[in-house]
């Protein structure tokens, strides 16, 4: 069973975006991948994001993470990323 650790974000890594805060768990997803991922999406939404970084549904869908200690509770980023596809997904 997973149980936080700290609140919050890690000390030693950058934030991801401002709009999602994952707990930091003894096993979860390594932070780096994760918060390179949540960069290139919240500068989806920005409209800041060049051809190369601009976030489609399929890559959220497509993306996966290594499970490490003291990485993010992975719960937290799927349900953060279910987020995700629904805002990009054009309307019906």
């Amino acid at each position: 069973m997973e149980e936080p650790v700290e609140q919050g974000l890690g000390e030693f890594f950058g934030a991801p975006s401002q709009r999602y805060e994952f707990e930091v768990v003894m096993r979860g997803y390594d932070r780096h991948p994760v918060n390179e991922l949540f960069d290139r999406i919240q500068k989806t939404f920005d409209g800041t994001a060049d051809e190369l970084e601009r976030v489609t549904p399929d890559v959220i869908r497509t993306a996966k993470f290594n499970v490490v200690f003291r990485g993010y509770h992975r719960q937290q980023v799927r349900e953060a990323l279910l987020d995700c596809i629904r805002r990009l997904q054009p309307p019906a």
